[in-house]
């Protein structure tokens, strides 16, 4: 029984893990290009962006980029 539990969490992590962008030190459009590609390929509804810092402000330009396109 706690196989079985083990193996699903992993399986639901991993499936999680596929809508996240994280943002780090290039360009806004480079964000917004992967966040593009990911809603098209995965046929996800959501992505979700992440970052720490000094990035924050870069995460927030890319959402914004494709929230407005």
């Amino acid at each position: 029984m706690s196989e079985e539990t083990k193996e699903a969490g992993t399986t639901e992590k991993s499936r999680t893990d596929e809508n996240v962008i994280y943002v780090g030190h290039k360009p806004p459009m480079s964000y917004v290009l992967a966040v593009v590609t990911q809603f098209q390929g995965s046929g996800s509804d959501e992505v979700i962006i992440k970052a720490r810092g000094r990035s924050i402000s870069t995460a927030v330009d890319t959402a914004e980029i494709v929230r407005n396109r």
